[in-house]
């Protein structure tokens, strides 16, 4: 319930920051539903991914761009905050208590984590102890070349991006002695 309000918040936020904001809970509250339901490596991935690096790259970035203040009244944001922890503490206490006693969610947990993979038998994966362990071994052993070859990709991407913003195009520098010379025909072109 509270993803569906803060995805809503999040499209219709006028402010670029509270915006952000409302997608770093949206992915914070995914992340937990996909814990409560069995599915660990989704949530971790959501956390690590969506929240460490795109959500807050994002902050960062529209924090740096120049937005003028909303001034406005500031108890509605006081108002809506406390709603949502209310919400947000119901609905956890809601599934921590419901969780053992309705067979859904045990069902659907056995439902989510059945992923398809060549060797599933040979390398038990279905024990919750060896979920982590048999995830490293299939991307590290059995799909290495794939992992080599994106981790390639990113290192490319990341080395590019860096590039571009450091090239400084149209650079102008100071050069003081063209500057205070006394000959008129320097003067003329170095005139601001």
């Amino acid at each position: 319930m509270i993803l569906i309000a803060s995805a809503c918040l999040m499209l219709f936020s006028t402010n670029p920051i509270n915006a952000v904001l409302f997608l770093i809970l949206t992915f914070l509250d995914a992340s937990i539903i996909f814990f409560l339901i069995g599915c660990d490596f989704l949530g971790l991935v959501f956390i690590i991914i969506y929240l460490g690096a795109i959500a807050v790259l994002f902050l960062f970035i529209v924090m740096m761009v120049n937005i003028k203040k909303i001034e406005g009244d500031t108890t509605t944001y006081l108002v809506i905050g406390v709603l949502f922890f209310i919400i947000f503490f119901f609905q956890i206490s809601y599934y921590v208590i419901s969780f053992y006693e309705f067979e859904l969610f045990q069902n659907l947990k056995m439902n989510t984590n059945s992923y398809y993979f060549d060797n599933v038998n040979k390398l038990d994966f279905f024990t919750k102890s060896n979920y982590f362990f048999t995830l490293g071994r299939l991307l590290y052993l059995d799909y290495f070349f794939f992992m080599v070859s994106i981790s390639f990709l990113l290192l490319i991407g990341m080395v590019g991006a860096i590039f571009l913003t450091n090239y400084k195009n149209n650079f102008f520098s100071k050069k003081q002695f063209n500057q205070l010379s006394r000959n008129s025909k320097l003067l003329n072109l170095h005139i601001i």
